[in-house]
């Protein structure tokens, strides 16, 4: 179970990290800069590479405590991509349109099935016939 929260934490870490990219490097030119715009900017970058360093730590612990490393990959993703959108429709009004959510389920169900027939093939039924 540590290794599953290790790799959400992983996956929020990167959705954060991106939001921070983001903030950073939006509309980023280098003329008309004030002192304020810049020290924020330069705040954003920073704060996203202390992100993408405790990503990189949560996820190397989720490698080593889950199942597999199929595994924390994809509650990594499933959480990133999740928590991207959500971010993105909150901060930025972005649009998730059904399209965005079938994928986004898609995409879940699918790294479910993978892992529990992973599962599955690591603890084989025994069938005896007696």
């Amino acid at each position: 179970m540590k290794g599953h929260i290790d790799a959400f934490l992983s996956g929020i870490c990167a959705a954060l990290g991106g939001l921070m990219a983001k903030l950073g490097l939006t509309d980023f030119s280098f003329q008309n800069l004030d002192l304020t715009e810049s020290l924020v900017r330069l705040l954003c970058l920073v704060i996203m590479v202390l992100l993408n360093i405790s990503m990189f730590t949560f996820f190397a612990r989720a490698l080593t405590t889950c199942k597999s490393g199929v595994e924390a990959s994809l509650i990594n993703t499933a959480t990133n991509l999740v928590m991207t959108g959500l971010l993105g429709h909150v901060i930025f009004s972005e649009v998730l349109d059904l399209s965005w959510w079938l994928a986004t389920l898609f995409i879940t169900v699918g790294g479910y099935f993978v892992m529990s027939s992973e599962d599955a093939n690591l603890h084989p039924i025994n069938d005896k016939i007696s």
